[in-house]
């Protein structure tokens, strides 16, 4: 079983539990590992979502498409983890 919370391409869900990725302990993590740096973690969901937008470029296979991913990669940083 893996527990590490990354995406797995090109589907962008969460290796360890198969959510959408950035997951909520991916959310948890990333949030942790970036204290005091919300810049660098939206720039980091950002280079991601570019990255994920490339993978959707090729239709089919369960790919995630382009509309929703602001929300799903960057909209998160800016409310209360009690929202998540």
């Amino acid at each position: 079983m893996i527990n590490v919370h990354w995406p797995k391409r090109p589907t962008w869900d969460c290796m360890a539990c198969q959510s959408p990725w950035p997951c909520y302990t991916a959310k948890v993590q990333l949030t942790a590992e970036f204290t005091g740096e919300r810049t660098r973690l939206r720039v980091y969901l950002a280079a991601q979502m570019w990255e994920a937008i490339d993978d959707c470029a090729v239709p089919g296979d369960g790919r995630p498409r382009p509309n929703g991913l602001y929300e799903r990669f960057l909209f998160w940083t800016q409310q209360d983890p009690s929202q998540w």
